[in-house]
C-alpha cells in the first residue's frame, strides 16, 4: 500500500536572511581579496608617471543673451582652440616636438600608454610621422571646456613637468586671442567687401533692367538684314550720286544752250529716244531728198523746219528731265537716311545687348565673390556668433600637485569595487543556485491531476472539419510518496530542460500512472515554460488534458505531415502545451535519423522544459539526449521491475533519475477474478 500524502514544497521569494548570512561567512575572503585589490592598484599608481594640470579661463565677448545662441558660440570657440593652426603655433612656440616628455611617449616610453595601446584603447604614435606624434600628444594633454552658463572658457593643459603645463596653458590662450584678433579685423574688411558686393550686384542689376527695357522697343536685325540694308544703301548712295552729276550735267547744258546728249540720264529719257528717233528718220529722209532734187524741193524745206523743232523740244525737255533727276537724287537721300537710322537702332541694340552680357558677367563675378566672401565669414564665425573681444580673466600658474593619479583616492576606489563586485557574485550565486530563495507549501499532487471535465466542450483539429472531444477520463491519479514527492522533484529539474518520463513495467490496469501529466502541470504552476510530448498510443494523456485522442501529433511531425502549429495543443487545466502521439502509432524506427534531433532541438529553444512520455521500446532513441529521467512505479525503489526500470534509462543516457511511487491502478471486476 503507498505511504500517506506528505505536503509538497516550491521555492517562494528571496530569503534576506539568507543573504545576508552568506555574505558574513564570506567576508573575510571578500576583504582580504579587496585588499589584495587595493595593493596592486597602489603598486601600479605609484609607478606611473606624475602629472600636472594649468589652466587659465578666457572671458569671451558674445552679444547675445540666447542661451543656444551662447552654447553654440562657445562650442565653436572650443573647436577653434583646438584646431591645427593653434596647435602647430604653440608647438613651435615651445618646441614640444624636443621636450622629454613627449619624445619618451612617442616611442613608447610611457608605461601607462603601452598598456592602453596594448588594449587597444588609444592608437600607437609610432605608426605616425614625429610631427602627427606631437601633434597627437600636444591633442591628448590639451583640456578646452566651455562653462555652461556663462561667456567663459576653461584651457587646460596636462605635463609631467608643472612648468610646461602652465606655458603650454598661457601659450594656447595668447595664440586663440591674437588669432581672434586677427579674425576680427578680417571680419571687419569682409562686412564692407560684401557691402560693397551687394552695392555693385544691385546697380547692375538695375542697370541690365533697364537695357532689357529698351531692347524690347529696339527692332531686331539679324546679320541676312543687315547686310541686305548695307548693299541697299550703297546702291542708293551711287544712284542718288548718278541722279545728282546728271542733273548738274544737264542743267550745265541748258545754260550754255545746247542739249545734254552726252548725259545718260537725258538720252535715254522716253522723250528724248522718241524724238531723237524722228529726228534721225528726218535726217535719213533728208538725204534722201537732197539726193533726188536738190534744188526747189519743197521737203527740204519742210523736213529742217522739223528738225528745228525737234531740237527745241529737245532742248525744251532738259529741265524737266533734269528736275525729275534731281528729285530722285532727294529721295534717294531719304532714303538713305532711313537706312542709315535703321543701322544706327541696330548697332544701338547690339551695344545695349553686349552690354547686357557684360553686366551678366559682373554681376555672376559678383555673386561668386558674395558668396566666397560669405562663406569665409561664416568659417570665422563657425556658423554662429562672432565674439567681439577675448579676454584672459586668470593666467595659468604653475601647479604645487600633480592632479593625476590620485594614488590614495584610487586605490580606495579599487578595494571598494573588488569588495562590491564580490558581494554581488555572491548573492548572484546564491540566487541562481536557489540556496536565497524561501521554501513555501506547494498543493498535493492528487489537486494537480484531477482530469478536468469535458461534457459539452468541443475543439477542432487544425486541419480538419471533423470535430473532436474526449471520450472518457483516466482511471488513473497520483499519490505522492514522502521519499520522493512530486513537489521534490519539479524543484530538482529546475535548470534541466529536457526530461523522460517511463513507467516501471506495462500495467495491465485499465490505464496507466499519468506521471508526466502531472510533472508538467506542476513545472507551468511554478512559472516555467513546457511542452508534454505523448509517445503513447493510447490517448491517456490527451484525454487528462482535456483533448480528444487521434489527433495530428508528433507521428505526424515526423512524417514531416505536419506542421508545430497543427501539433501543440494546451492544457484545460494549466498553461502548459502538448503535442499528442499522432494520428499512427510512434515507432522505434521512426525515431532513427535527424528529424528527431531536429525537432526535439526546436522544442528545446523554444520552453523551459520538454517532457517527454515514453514507452519502453523508445527509451533507447528518446533518453540519450535528456537532462533527467522520471522512472513512476507503482512498488517500491528495491523492487525489481522498478530497478530494471532504472537501468534500462541508465544504460541509455547520463541522465539525473528520479524516481515517483504511485498508486496502483484500479481494476475492472472481470479482471480482478483473473488475477
Amino acid at each position: 500500500m503507498a505511504s500517506a500524502p506528505a505536503e509538497n514544497t516550491t521555492r517562494g521569494g528571496i530569503d534576506a536572511a539568507v543573504l545576508v548570512a552568506s555574505v558574513r561567512r564570506a567576508l573575510p575572503i571578500l576583504v582580504i581579496a579587496a585588499a589584495l585589490a587595493g595593493a596592486i592598484a597602489f603598486l601600479f599608481l605609484d609607478r606611473v608617471p606624475m602629472y600636472y594640470r594649468a589652466e587659465t579661463k578666457l572671458a569671451v565677448g558674445v552679444g547675445t543673451t540666447n542661451p543656444a545662441v551662447l552654447r553654440q558660440t562657445l562650442d565653436g570657440e572650443v573647436q577653434l582652440i583646438r584646431s591645427r593652426d593653434i596647435a602647430g603655433e604653440v608647438v613651435a612656440a615651445l618646441s614640444l616636438g624636443e621636450r622629454l616628455e613627449y619624445q619618451n611617449a612617442a616611442e613608447g616610453g610611457a608605461p601607462l600608454r603601452d598598456i592602453l595601446v596594448t588594449l587597444g584603447l588609444v592608437r600607437d604614435l609610432r605608426a605616425l610621422s614625429p610631427e602627427e606624434r606631437v601633434l597627437a600628444i600636444y591633442d591628448d594633454n590639451l583640456v578646452v571646456e566651455a562653462a555652461s552658463r556663462s561667456p567663459v572658457i576653461r584651457v587646460g593643459f596636462w605635463s609631467t613637468d608643472p612648468v610646461l603645463a602652465a606655458e603650454a596653458a598661457s601659450a594656447v590662450a595668447g595664440a586663440y586671442a591674437a588669432l581672434r584678433q586677427s579674425v576680427a579685423d578680417e571680419s571687419v574688411a569682409l562686412d564692407a567687401r560684401i557691402a560693397d558686393l551687394q552695392a555693385a550686384i544691385a546697380a547692375d542689376e538695375r542697370r541690365a533692367a533697364e537695357l532689357r527695357t529698351d531692347l524690347a522697343a529696339m527692332p531686331a536685325l539679324d546679320e541676312a538684314a543687315r547686310t541686305a540694308l548695307v548693299d541697299e544703301r550703297r546702291t542708293a548712295l551711287g544712284d542718288a550720286e548718278r541722279a545728282r552729276s546728271d542733273a548738274d550735267a544737264i542743267r550745265a547744258a541748258i545754260g550754255e544752250g545746247t542739249a545734254p546728249l552726252a548725259v545718260a540720264a537725258f538720252s535715254e529719257d522716253p522723250a528724248i529716244v522718241a524724238l531723237r528717233d524722228e529726228q534721225a528718220a528726218l535726217r535719213a529722209e533728208l538725204g534722201r531728198e537732197i539726193v533726188a532734187r536738190p534744188l526747189g524741193n519743197p521737203r527740204i524745206a519742210e523736213i529742217g523746219t522739223r528738225l528745228g523743232e525737234i531740237d527745241a523740244a529737245m532742248k525744251a525737255e532738259a529741265p524737266r528731265i533734269a528736275d525729275a533727276l534731281a528729285a530722285e537724287a532727294e529721295r534717294l537721300a531719304a532714303r538713305i537716311a532711313g537706312i542709315d537710322a535703321q543701322l544706327a537702332d541696330a548697332d544701338a541694340a547690339a551695344a545695349a545687348a553686349r552690354e547686357v552680357e557684360a553686366l551678366a558677367e559682373s554681376i555672376a563675378a559678383d555673386r561668386a565673390a558674395l558668396d566666397a566672401a560669405l562663406r569665409r565669414q561664416a568659417a570665422l564665425t563657425q556658423g554662429g556668433t562672432l565674439p567681439n573681444s577675448v579676454r584672459v580673466m586668470s593666467p595659468a600658474a604653475v601647479p604645487q600637485a600633480p592632479g593625476w593619479p590620485d594614488v590614495v583616492g584610487l586605490t580606495a576606489l579599487a578595494f571598494a569595487a573588488t569588495l562590491l563586485a564580490g558581494i554581488v557574485l555572491l548573492v548572484l550565486r546564491d540566487i541562481v543556485s536557489g540556496r536565497a530563495f524561501r521554501r513555501t507549501p506547494f498543493e498535493p499532487l492528487a489537486d494537480l491531476d484531477l482530469p478536468s471535465p469535458a461534457a459539452g466542450r468541443m475543439r477542432r483539429a487544425h486541419d480538419a472539419e471533423i470535430a473532436r472531444a474526449p471520450t472518457r477520463e483516466p482511471t488513473l491519479a497520483l499519490e505522492i510518496d514522502a521519499e520522493s514527492t512530486l513537489g521534490t522533484v519539479a524543484d530538482s529539474i529546475a535548470g534541466r530542460r529536457r526530461i523522460v518520463v517511463t513507467l516501471a513495467e506495462e500495467s495491465d490496469a485499465e490505464g496507466r500512472p499519468l506521471a508526466a501529466v502531472a510533472l508538467a502541470r506542476a513545472l507551468a504552476n511554478r512559472d516555467r515554460t513546457v511542452v508534454l510530448v505523448d509517445l503513447h498510443a493510447d490517448g491517456a494523456d490527451e484525454t487528462a488534458l482535456g483533448e480528444a485522442p487521434e489527433l495530428i501529433g508528433f507521428s505526424d511531425l515526423l512524417s514531416g505531415e505536419a506542421s508545430f502549429a497543427q501539433a501543440i495543443f494546451r492544457d484545460r487545466r494549466s498553461r502548459a502545451h502538448f503535442i499528442p502521439a499522432g494520428s499512427r502509432p510512434v515507432e522505434p524506427t521512426m525515431l532513427a535519423g535527424e528529424r528527431l534531433s531536429t525537432l526535439l532541438t526546436a522544442l528545446d529553444h523554444t520552453y523551459d522544459h520538454v517532457v517527454l512520455d515514453c514507452p519502453d521500446d523508445t527509451i533507447a532513441r528518446i533518453a540519450p539526449g535528456a537532462d533527467a529521467a522520471l522512472v513512476a512505479s507503482e512498488y517500491a525503489s528495491t523492487d525489481p521491475r522498478t530497478v530494471r526500470a532504472v537501468a534500462r534509462v541508465a544504460r541509455a543516457s547520463d541522465a539525473h533519475v528520479f524516481y515517483l511511487l504511485v498508486e496502483p491502478t484500479r481494476r475492472s471486476p472481470e479482471r480482478a477474478e483473473a488475477a
